[in-house]
């Protein structure tokens, strides 16, 4: 099954003050094409994934505004209040 959730993505690490719409979690690896310089990839730079183990990713209003562990996404937002939530356990996210 694939899943497209959002078209964007904030530089900054979390928005303090969001309640996300959806998270999901668990992923057993989280590729991301997150660079230290935090520039887009570009030639040989394309080859070199970011993975997060036990990576989490939280979205508001089609916006992406986490990106992290699942520990973190736990500590971070209150989950109960989280409307749509997917368990990514055993599954690749990209």
């Amino acid at each position: 099954t694939k899943l497209f959730v959002a078209s964007t993505y904030s530089k900054k690490e979390i928005f303090s003050n969001v309640e996300p719409d959806l998270v999901i979690f668990h992923a057993n690896e989280l590729v991301t094409m997150n660079t230290k310089y935090g520039a887009p990839r570009i030639r040989e730079d394309m080859s070199e994934l970011a993975i997060i183990n036990d990576g989490a990713i939280a979205v508001k209003d089609d916006m992406i505004v986490y990106v992290g562990t699942t520990d973190e996404l736990m500590s971070k937002f209150e989950f109960g209040k989280i409307l749509t939530k997917i368990d990514a356990t055993n599954n690749l996210v990209t």
